[in-house]
């Protein structure tokens, strides 16, 4: 019996809801990190797997939580996304809805942590059982209460960057 159920635990977790970001996780490539520190600011390439059947829409956002203040981070925060196996690299500030980041601008804003310790920056990928409907203005943490209930599942990778 232990090994049938580790086996099923085993098939679960190679068929679940799934995240890979190449050239960001796990360590970010430079063109991703923001322009005041050498990047190029692109957002990054996010590839998915076994995206829940009943999805109707996906949610992103990028998260510091090693920033030198209280509440870390946030890089980026887009909802409204298509259900799609990639949310493509580059993505525009007036593509989808996507709140003001911890910069004071809409859309995504790269890595540039202080010198010293890398930082991580954590992607989570959202499956929603709806699209969203709140304005931009809202704040991140805001915005991620009013999807709670909307969450089927979600998704995490990790990547680092850090100055010297």
């Amino acid at each position: 019996m232990k090994l049938l159920t580790a086996v099923v635990i085993l098939m679960q977790a190679a068929f679940a809801f799934s995240i890979q970001v190449p050239n960001f996780a796990p360590k970010v490539s430079k063109k991703f990190v923001y322009k005041l520190c050498g990047g190029e600011n692109i957002s990054p390439q996010i590839l998915l797997k076994e995206i829940p059947k009943e999805t109707k829409s996906l949610a992103v956002t990028i998260f510091d939580p090693d920033a030198p203040r209280i509440g870390g981070w946030w890089h980026w925060a887009a909802f409204n996304l298509p259900v799609s196996n990639e949310i493509k690299e580059g993505v525009r500030p007036n593509e989808f809805l996507q709140l003001k980041n911890d910069y004071k601008e809409f859309g995504y804003g790269g890595p540039c942590p202080p010198p010293g310790k890398p930082h991580r920056y954590i992607i989570t990928v959202y499956a929603l059982k709806k699209m969203v409907d709140f304005p931009k203005n809202v704040s991140i943490k805001r915005a991620l209460e009013l999807i709670n209930p909307l969450i089927i599942k979600k998704t995490q990778i990790v990547g680092k960057y850090g100055r010297n």
